[in-house]
This record gives structure tokens, sequence and C-alpha cells, in this order.
């Protein structure tokens, strides 16, 4: 288990907390996040919870030499009361032994009840004290209040991450638009957030070969059929 103990000469604990490490950019980001960072000054424990039957599994991407990995079966991306109060349980429980000084969320779920356990922990439990309280973070890698779920459900959701903004110390976008559009529907406040794009190595894209005009160019998209991959204005 993560070690909860800390010195001045120890590196800075953080907890991270995923929905799930399916394949796909947020996994890559916190998977690079949680293994990348200097050692001698951060020590990452992931929590995540497991992929749809449908997806793949990132876990492999972890080395347990460089992160401690807890698996939550029951922190799924689907809706169930019962499973996300057991999840909510086993997120504070770990944060109650571990004590982090920063906990870091990904993801709707997890940010959800990941901050919420943290509110908790800094309200009721050991962060209370001084010199204890978990500083809360959550990355937002795009998010669900449009083409995902009715309009009665996204207000609702709307609401949920209005609060939970209110309530933590940082945001962070991966793009200037992801910040514009959560800042327009009155999520957190501008001096909440950072715009920190993705660290990802595009090096090989530069050595593709540029398009001379002797054949027609070949263009495509990978992505789900739904609204919010917007495929019409890549079609424009």
């Amino acid at each position: 288990m993560w070690s909860g103990s800390e010195t001045t000469s120890s590196p800075i604990r953080i907890l991270r907390i995923l929905t799930r490490l399916n394949i796909g950019g947020p996994a890559i980001h916190a998977a690079i996040l949680s293994t990348q960072l200097d050692p001698q000054r951060f020590s990452t424990c992931l929590v995540v919870g497991e992929p749809d039957a449908s997806e793949g599994d990132f876990s492999e991407r972890i080395p347990r030499d460089r992160a401690t990995l807890i698996q939550v079966k029951t922190l799924r991306r689907s809706i169930n009361p019962w499973a996300d109060l057991v999840t909510f349980v086993r997120l504070l429980r770990i944060i109650w032994q571990t004590h982090p000084p920063i906990i870091h969320t990904h993801m709707a779920k997890a940010g959800a009840l990941g901050r919420l356990a943290g509110l908790v922990y800094n309200r009721w439990g050991p962060g209370r004290r001084p010199g204890v309280r978990a500083v809360l973070i959550h990355t937002f890698h795009g998010h669900v209040l449009d083409g995902y779920f009715s309009t009665w459900l996204s207000r609702i959701f709307l609401g949920i991450e209005r609060w939970l903004a209110r309530r933590t110390d940082c945001l962070i976008a991966v793009s200037q638009a992801i910040r514009d559009q959560l800042l327009t529907r009155g999520i957190g406040r501008e001096s909440q957030w950072r715009v920190i794009p993705l660290g990802l190595d595009l090096s090989p894209l530069a050595h593709l070969p540029l398009p001379n005009g002797s054949s027609p160019i070949r263009f495509g998209m990978v992505g789900r059929l739904v609204p919010v991959k917007n495929h019409a204005l890549f079609l424009d």
C-alpha cells in the first residue's frame, strides 16, 4: 500500500483518480503523469476503475516501480447509485489512510466521486488539521454536458459540476476551447483555470510525406459517431 507518511525530504505524494484506464487520450495522459514525473520530487498512487467489456485495458502501461496502482472494481463509467456509493466509501478510505497532499482527478465520474471524497476528508477528516489539507485538482479532457445525455440529466450534471468547481482548488483544461466552454457554462472562476495542453510526442507526424499534387490527397478521421466528436466540422 502506498505510504501515507511524509518527511521534508520525501517526494510529494499525489493521489490520482481516473474513472478507467481504457485505451484513449485520458488514460495515456494519466499514465504519462503517473510515471514520468521526477521520482525524486513526486510519488504517485493511481486509483482506477474497470473499463467496459468493449474497451481495451491500458493498465499494463503503468510500471509498478514508478507508480502504485489500485483498482476499484465498482468505479465504472455508467451510473449505478449502489456501485457509486461503494466507490465513494472506498475512495474515502484510501484518502483517509494515505493522507495525500494532492488529489488529482480525471474524467467525469472519478472527478465527481474523488473530489467529493476529498471534500469530506478536508472538512471532517484529518484534512481539517493545518498542514494536512489535501489540495483538490481536476483535469477536464472534455466534458459530457453536450451530446451524451438527455436535456434534464445534462442540467443535473451541470449543477453538480458548478458545485464541485467552486470547491476545487485548481481546474485544468487540455485546451483553451474546453476552458472557454466550461467557463461560459458557469463552471469555476477564471482565476481557478489553467490550460495545460497534452504533452504527447507528435514528432513521428513530422516525417509523413507532404502532398506534391501528383495524386489525390487521402484523409480520414477516427472517432465515435456521436455529436460531440463533430464530424460535420471535419467534413466542412
